[in-house]
């Protein structure tokens, strides 16, 4: 799959620079998701079709003019994602991405989908912008989960090895068995 590039909104970039000119910064708060496929230009205001919007569950600057944002998708309907957004704490929309041929992934009810976003704000001033993140580290969400595949696949080596162990001296004694009877 191709890089995932959003595309920054031209009503993004104004409330950007309006926060800017003010003392402020623009709050990156929410990540949306929807089904619709296109090309973005940069003038959206909103997704053609959104089915879910989410809050942002952590983010970090990761270079001079990059953010990285998580986020969690655990609730709302099935979907082909086939389009992003990035939302700032006034509903505008920031950033954009779609693919018109590729969707991102299929959204399936009830199976959780951690995502990850770097957004890339080259075009804006340096600290104009922020992510508002909530109280959810992500890196530890699923903990138990794979606490408890690594114990199964552990296991399932163990047993293996036994079963292998087993198989080398029943191997031997036939191996003896046949000397003795030759």
């Amino acid at each position: 799959m191709k890089a995932l590039v959003p595309v920054l909104t031209r009503a993004g970039m104004r409330a950007v620079f309006n926060a800017s000119r003010d003392g402020l910064s623009a709050r990156v708060s929410h990540l949306a998701f929807g089904d619709s496929a296109y090309t973005p230009s940069g003038e959206e205001t909103a997704l053609k079709s959104e089915k879910l919007r989410i809050p942002i569950a952590g983010g970090s600057w990761v270079g001079d003019f990059t953010i990285h944002m998580t986020g969690l998708l655990d609730a709302g309907p099935s979907f082909w994602i086939r389009e992003c957004g990035m939302i700032l704490s006034d509903g505008t929309l920031l950033a954009v991405w779609s693919d018109p041929a590729t969707p991102l992934a299929y959204k399936t009810d009830g199976v959780p989908i951690v995502t990850a976003f770097d957004l890339t704000l080259e075009a804006l001033p340096q600290g104009a912008v922020t992510v508002q993140a909530g109280n959810v580290d992500l890196s530890l969400f699923f903990g138990v989960e794979f606490s408890r595949l690594a114990t199964a696949i552990t296991d399932n080596f163990n047993r293996h090895m036994a079963q292998a162990a087993e198989l080398a001296e029943l191997k031997r004694q036939v191996a003896s068995l046949n000397y003795r009877l030759s």
